[in-house]
């Protein structure tokens, strides 16, 4: 195999060129899910939320820990609602096309 930008001889199992360290094999990227998205975000909503929020007389405790708790409450709850829009999005279009009569003209 060679390099197509030196022209180098490259082995098969090689993932970049010894010479130039251009990428040989692409890995195929697999699709971002909402899920990822919003459980981050939702992450750090969370984190901030109880981090910049009011003090409580139930929860306290070290900040550190409020902003794990916080943390982690928002990237399960951003997890689910990103699940929903995962089969929400992926759903096949049950749509049933309309034959539509042509018009006669008399």
């Amino acid at each position: 195999m060679r390099c197509p930008s030196c022209q180098t001889q490259c082995l098969e199992t090689d993932t970049r060129c010894l010479h130039c360290r251009r990428i040989l094999i692409e890995a195929p990227r697999e699709e971002r899910s909402a899920a990822n998205f919003c459980g981050f975000l939702f992450a750090a909503f969370g984190a901030a939320a109880l981090t910049f929020g009011p003090d409580s007389l139930w929860f306290n405790e070290n900040p550190a820990i409020r902003v794990g708790v916080g943390g982690l409450g928002g990237a399960i709850v951003g997890a689910i609602v990103g699940l929903i829009i995962d089969q929400f999005r992926k759903k096949p279009d049950l749509t049933v096309p309309v034959q539509v009569p042509p018009i006669s003209r008399h």
